[in-house]
């Protein structure tokens, strides 16, 4: 296994660089500044203000680089979680660190400052520890490296059985074995991917950003109170209607035993990824 783990992580390793930050688009005229400005300067204008703890200004830079001008950059949504933790609005935070977790999953500040909030805000690490350790390459790739090796493994197994078919009778038949690992392998990545496409792509999840929010049984403030969620609680988002959005969660009862429980918040309550 540790063998397996090291040919992942080098194999990982190159086909992660050049991806961690996006190309600048065209640029829009943000606040403050002209239609010229390049994202670079303004960035680091926001590193200025940050450094100069005027949080909500670096804010405001930052979150026109990633909304107007629509750059999905690490730094970007990092700095900008680093911001909202020091103004203590975790919910925001969170949410700039889980799009940041999507472009470098295992990046080892990102990881302890989200551990931080979850201490800040009396909650628990969603993911077990062991759930982590044994598929260490789901929490190790982005969902761009995870389908690239997963079509490496594929193509691999395929040439493999193909030389195993043809050269078996000229006693090469201990080749069916590296066949068969490769396979493996494939299949094993491939449900990761599936897994993984389906939660960053087709899943909507959602952060509470305010303090406290009651949940409801329809979309209105006049239906009945179910449930109450906190600041940084991560949830499932299946609808959306007239302002109003129906989540699920998950919440420990009086037995410490978590269950599925869902009802309707307003859309102001949260933020989206």
């Amino acid at each position: 296994m540790s063998l397996l783990r090291s040919a992942l992580f080098g194999l990982g390793l190159l086909l992660s660089s050049g991806n961690a930050f996006a190309k600048s688009p065209v640029p829009t005229k943000p606040q403050g500044t002209t239609a010229q400005t390049p994202p670079k300067a303004l960035f680091q204008q926001a590193n200025q203000l940050y450094n100069t703890q005027q949080y909500a200004e670096s804010i405001a830079i930052l979150e026109q680089l990633q909304k107007e001008r629509k750059i999905n950059n690490f730094a970007i949504h990092y700095n900008l979680g680093n911001a909202y933790f020091r103004l203590r609005r975790y919910g925001h935070a969170l949410a700039a660190y889980r799009r940041a977790q999507r472009l470098r999953p295992n990046q080892e500040d990102l990881l302890h400052n989200i551990q931080l909030i979850y201490q800040r805000t009396g909650h628990s690490e969603p993911d077990a520890a062991w759930r982590m350790r044994a598929l260490f390459w789901y929490h190790l790739f982005t969902l761009r490296q995870l389908f690239w090796l997963t079509f490496g493994f594929l193509a691999l197994s395929c040439l493999l059985w193909g030389a195993y078919l043809q050269r078996s009778a000229r006693g090469l038949k201990g080749m069916r074995w590296w066949a068969a690992s490769a396979s493996l392998v494939a299949c094993l990545l491939l449900g990761s991917l599936t897994t993984k496409f389906y939660q960053e792509q087709l899943v909507t999840t959602g952060i509470i950003t305010a303090n406290k929010i009651t949940v409801r049984s329809g979309y209105g403030e006049n239906f009945e109170a179910l449930f109450t969620l906190q600041e940084a609680d991560e949830v499932t988002v299946r609808e959306r209607t007239a302002g109003w959005l129906r989540i699920e969660t998950t919440q420990e009862d009086g037995k410490k035993q978590k269950t599925l429980r869902s009802g309707w918040v307003p859309d102001r309550a949260l933020t989206t990824l």
